[in-house]
């Protein structure tokens, strides 16, 4: 007796989730060991690299304030503070980028933790047995921890300002790569989709992006190209909605930082072959034919959305290939320059090579596209920056 294929397909595809999931697992476990062993200290540090760039990284590769939600929310700061006006405000700011609200105003984020004081509460006091409201939100353990500290402050007797507050609120920028770009290119409306130009509500740059590119494909759909027939779907039962953000979203963040459109492909590659998970309606060659024809509307998309961007990193790439061309040989084996962001010693040099043994660097090619990433990198050295929420300031 035999298993059918079908059967045979599934078992295999269920053997692969356990294993991915038993690697998360074994990952979680060892973190959790390391923070028991550590809670016992009153202050614990974390001792950072710096890169060539001059980027920041904790050297511990799990528990680390810069690690994903479940890490985070192990840690706090050793020395408290009142919170204070100021820090009452940021605090629901907080909880309600946790709970995934990161599109509303800061007012209005505020004021949707004000509407659901009773949820909070309740889970702060009851977290596996009440309404388990936390376990809606985007980062869960974080919207877990921040409920609790808020449901301690409000029952401070000297009033929730004169809490002694430990949480760390996370400020971080929004897709930096392109943010530095659109700022050195002057590209005024690629700047709205980055959040470095007033307005009322955060934008979403992968979002403008991705309406540019269903424009493309819808035309290329109409036109009978089967590929962009096969992105947006038939209209029934699962095959619909295909491209979302998510779908572009790794190709776009790291196309700034020098990812290859190979690259780039293999990265929708993935996330498409993870969709077919779902509804299993395209083959491989399906999924890697789709992949191609999407990373070059990815490419395309950037080239209209952020036009100015692209064409400063094209000045980059063309100015460095001047340079080496200009160079002798034996001097073809590095750049420098100097960063314009601050340190403690004002600035700081970079010097980028090809290798660790520094060989020449193989043509003015190799080197326009090695160039802009780092040079991009080092003007922002540090990770997302964690505050006490009464450092914070409060907006008009």
């Amino acid at each position: 007796m035999y298993l059918s294929s079908r059967y045979q397909g599934q078992r295999d595809k269920d053997w692969r989730r356990i294993s991915e999931l038993r690697s998360s697992r074994v990952h979680y476990l060892q973190a959790l060991r390391q923070a028991r062993a550590l809670v016992q200290y009153s202050h614990v540090y974390f001792p950072n690299s710096l890169d060539f760039r001059g980027r920041m990284y904790p050297l511990p590769g799990r528990l680390n304030h810069t690690g994903s939600d479940p890490f985070r929310a192990l840690l706090e700061n050793a020395e408290a503070k009142p919170l204070g006006r100021t820090g009452v405000y940021w605090l629901k700011v907080h909880l309600a980028n946790k709970m995934g609200m990161t599109k509303l105003t800061f007012d209005e984020r505020a004021q949707y933790i004000d509407e659901h004081i009773s949820d909070v509460v309740n889970s702060a006091e009851a977290p596996l047995t009440g309404d388990r409201w936390w376990q809606e939100g985007a980062e869960p353990l974080q919207a877990l921890m921040a409920c609790k500290e808020f449901s301690d402050a409000l029952k401070c007797s000297q009033g929730p300002e004169n809490f002694m507050s430990r949480l760390p609120v996370a400020v971080d920028g929004s897709y930096n790569g392109l943010q530095h770009y659109s700022a050195i290119g002057r590209d005024e409306y690629g700047a709205k989709l980055v959040n470095l130009s007033p307005s009322e509500r955060p934008a979403d740059a992968y979002t403008g992006i991705l309406k540019e590119m269903m424009k493309s494909i819808e035309v290329d759909a109409k036109n009978n190209m089967q590929v962009a027939q096969r992105c947006i779907g038939t209209g029934r039962g699962q095959d619909k909605n295909h491209i979302k953000r998510k779908t572009i979203k790794r190709p776009i963040m790291t196309q700034v930082y020098g990812v290859t459109p190979y690259g780039m492909q293999e990265q929708i590659f993935q996330e498409l072959f993870r969709q077919n998970f779902q509804h299993g309606l395209w083959t491989r060659v399906d999924i890697k034919e789709m992949s191609a024809y999407l990373r070059e509307k990815v490419l395309e998309s950037l080239g209209v959305t952020f036009k100015e961007a692209q064409q400063c990193r094209k000045w980059i790439e063309d100015t460095t290939s001047l340079i080496y061309r200009c160079q002798p040989r034996h001097l073809r084996n590095a750049f420098c320059w100097t960063t314009p962001s601050a340190s403690s010693s004002g600035s700081l040099t970079v010097f980028a090579s090809s290798t660790a043994s520094s060989p020449p660097l193989v043509s003015p090619r190799l080197a326009a596209r090695l160039l802009p990433p780092p040079a991009v990198s080092s003007s922002q050295p540090l990770p997302p920056i964690l505050f006490t929420p009464s450092m914070l300031p409060i907006l008009p």
